[in-house]
């Protein structure tokens, strides 16, 4: 039998567990979030090519047996594309921009139209208008834009259709709308997509951008291959011994000499890429 006191604690008991179930959090959801692919910031690199190409071999786990979370690899892809983007100034991922404005210079526009834009490898130019303050005053035809899509430099040659104020000299001089001011802020407006195809990505850029990520886990991983700080390992028992050495110390980790030889590659890389997209940016003023 029961006492009144036996089935107060069992009531307390039971809110409290089913209090604890409402309050509870599910992390699960949350971690699977962050491990995703597609979080990666271009759908070119996956951790899968990474670990298949760059880290074959290796077991990536700490001392203890437990895996590298996906989360890490992730971030360290994500960070060297960054990396790659502003070392050659360049877009990977498909940006579409709209209404970049770009200052009229006399000179540039007696240079068949010259316009720079602000980011490249261009996929495509949607529109390019002169504008009069805020309203568009003039729509250049598409077929009078040829376009640099690697440098990112629009430039017009009058071919066809109605040319209507707009004519060319035979120096290359575009005469017409504003011509006789030497500078105009603002005056052109560019619509565009800039990026490049993820299914065409140049292998040697993405090679860079894989040993960049690669260098960053190699480096967490050569910490924990018998764990932080620890270069050597013995055990002894009844007689018997073992032991394990590691090229780990105070000032280098257990994968340094993979971690330069990427290095290495990545520097021999960089002119190479740079010949084909670091093309200098120059104003005069």
């Amino acid at each position: 039998m029961k006492s009144l006191n036996d089935n107060t604690v069992e009531q307390v008991a039971t809110e409290n567990n089913s209090s604890s179930k409402t309050n509870s959090i599910d992390y699960s959801s949350l971690q699977s979030e962050f491990e995703s692919e597609s979080v990666i910031s271009n759908s070119a690199f996956t951790t899968e090519e990474l670990i298949q190409n760059f880290l074959f071999g290796i077991d990536l786990s700490d001392s203890k047996g437990n895996p590298f979370p996906k989360a890490l690899i992730i971030s360290y892809i994500n960070s060297a594309i960054a990396y790659a983007e502003s070392l050659f100034d360049i877009c990977l991922s498909r940006q579409e921009v709209e209404a970049e404005p770009h200052d009229y210079e006399r000179s540039d526009y007696t240079n068949w139209g010259y316009v720079q834009l602000w980011k490249r490898p261009i996929l495509e130019v949607k529109a390019l208008r002169l504008m009069y303050g805020t309203r568009p005053a003039w729509e250049v035809p598409q077929d009078w834009l040829k376009i640099d899509k690697n440098s990112g430099k629009i430039q017009m040659f009058p071919s066809s259709g109605s040319v209507t104020s707009m004519i060319i000299g035979a120096s290359g001089a575009i005469y017409g709308l504003y011509n006789s001011w030497d500078y105009a802020p603002q005056m052109w407006e560019v619509d565009y997509v800039a990026g490049m195809d993820a299914n065409n990505l140049p292998a040697h850029l993405k090679e860079l951008i894989y040993k960049k990520a690669v260098i960053g886990i190699l480096q967490v991983w050569g910490d924990l291959i018998l764990g932080a700080g620890i270069a050597s390992s013995s055990i002894s028992i009844d007689g018997l011994s073992q032991s394990i050495g590691t090229t780990q110390s105070a000032m280098f980790g257990g994968a340094s000499a993979r971690c330069e030889e990427y290095r290495k590659d990545i520097e021999a890389l960089i002119p190479v890429l740079r010949q084909k997209y670091g093309g200098i940016r120059m104003t005069v003023v």
